[in-house]
This record gives C-alpha cells, structure tokens and sequence, in this order.
C-alpha cells in the first residue's frame, strides 16, 4: 500500500514489496543470489566506483576500468561486494534525457531478512520530485555496492541531472556502481539478437514476462495519469519496475554460473 513519505523537500509516496527468498523468477529463485560470488561478477561487468565517471560524460565501464580495477571488481582497499549489501535499483521517466526528462518512478531491491525487499519511490506530480530525490540522496549511499541494468549510461547521469536541477547532493563517489549490461555483452552478445533485458530474460533467465507494459509506452502512461490522477491505471507500470529488478538478481545468478561452468570446462 502507498503511503505518503515526507521529506525536507515536501511529500512523495513510497511503498515495498516483498518477496520471499524461494520466490522464483524464470529458471531460478531469488535465494540464490545469496550464494555467487558478487566479486565476480563485479569483474565480468567492469564495476568501478561512481567517482571515476567524469561529470558531464559517462564512459561505460568495458572503455574506462582500469586493468587492475577489473581485476578485482573493487577500488583500493575496500572489501568486496556482497549481496546482502548491495541495492538494485532502477528508474522510469519521462522520456530517454535532455530537456523536459524527469524521473518519476525509482525502486530500490534489497535483502532485508528473509525477503527481498522492492521500495518504490512514487511521484504524483512534477511538484514532488524534489522530495523523492532527496529522499534518494540519503538512501543510495547506504549501500557499499548498487547494481543496475544500463545504469552507468543512463539512470545514475539522469538522476544526478535531476538533483543537480534541484540543488540537491548525490554523494555516491565511493559506491561500487556494477552495471549487468556491461557483462551481459561481454557474455552473450555473439549469442543473442541483442542484450535488451527482456531478450536476457527470455534466453538467459527462461523468464517470460504477464501483466507488463512495453518500456516505450511508460512515459505516455505517466502523462495520462497526470491528466487522471488514476493511480490504478500505473499499476502495470509498477509491475514492470519490480521485474527489472528482480531480473537485476536473476542476471547475477545467471552471469555466476556462466563464468564458473567456463572455468571448470577451462581447467579440464
């Protein structure tokens, strides 16, 4: 159920959604993202930490890790990822940047317990960006490690945009950023027609999406819903923000078993 967060910045709505470590999404169950081995697949992916991106310009991390940094998936001395520290996470907005883009709709996955946790940060009119972002900025430096899908290319420089836009400090510089899309190309686009998410989840994770909407269709959504004020008319699109990033999850389990069947069948 919604409810309404208040922050210094004003009002937003929030809420979680939980499920349980035996949920299963495709061909596996979230519980078993507990077990990879996160450094990893932090190398396959070419984490680095978010200061390393220049402002103003974001390289993807197959051009601007550094040798010794994809080797250990880290950054100095700092330990390596783990799973119940990280947070998933990944926006939706109202169009693809520039002018006029605005972010609308960020969930947040996490372990917490036996569950995996979705918070969702909802705003109902442009009004309250403010507050979810804020909100936002307190939150995502919690976590040592974040893990998106096409993150380092668009949702982190969007986000930072967007707070820049409203005088507000995103202070993120040494969080480990592992974005999945990086080592999914690196895995299997020689394989696949493409590395969208839905095409990993259909031929990587055997996952096939019900109840979702098309990514492309979800700012014209939010804009009718401007217009409504019909909350249940989004619910599709709330749907389709938990599934990126319970696929976030899926991925990882998916990227660890390829790298270690490759090893094995490496070392005879």
């Amino acid at each position: 159920m919604w409810q309404e967060r208040e922050t210094s910045a004003g009002i937003h709505l929030v809420r979680s959604v939980a499920h349980p470590v035996d949920y299963r999404h495709g061909k596996y169950v979230l519980g078993q993202v507990l077990e990879v081995d996160a450094a990893q697949v932090a190398r396959t992916a070419g984490a680095r930490r978010a200061r390393s991106y220049r402002r103003g310009k974001t390289k993807s991390p197959e051009d601007g890790t550094s040798k010794s940094q994809s080797a250990r998936g880290q950054t100095g001395d700092s330990s390596p990822p783990d799973v119940r520290r990280m947070v998933f996470w990944d926006t939706e907005t109202t169009g693809l940047g520039g002018p006029g883009t605005y972010v609308f709709l960020v969930g947040l996955g996490y372990f917490e317990d036996d569950a995996f946790v979705v918070r969702q940060h909802f705003i109902r009119s442009p009004d309250e960006e403010p507050a979810m972002l804020r909100e936002l900025a307190a939150a995502l430096p919690q976590w040592p490690t974040m893990t998106t899908f096409n993150g380092a290319s668009f949702d982190l420089p969007l986000l930072r945009s967007r707070m820049r836009a409203h005088d507000i400090k995103l202070d993120v510089q040494d969080v480990l950023h592992c974005d999945l899309l990086y080592g999914a190309r690196r895995l299997w686009q020689r394989e696949l027609p493409n590395c969208r998410l839905q095409t990993l989840e259909q031929h990587i994770l055997d996952f096939r999406r019900q109840g979702d909407v098309p990514s492309s269709e979800v700012p014209g959504l939010y804009i009718d819903y401007l217009e409504t004020g019909d909350l249940a008319s989004l619910d599709a699109v709330f749907h389709h923000n938990v599934l990126d990033i319970i696929s976030l999850a899926g991925l990882m389990i998916a990227m660890h078993e390829h790298v270690a069947e490759s090893s094995r069948e490496a070392g005879g």
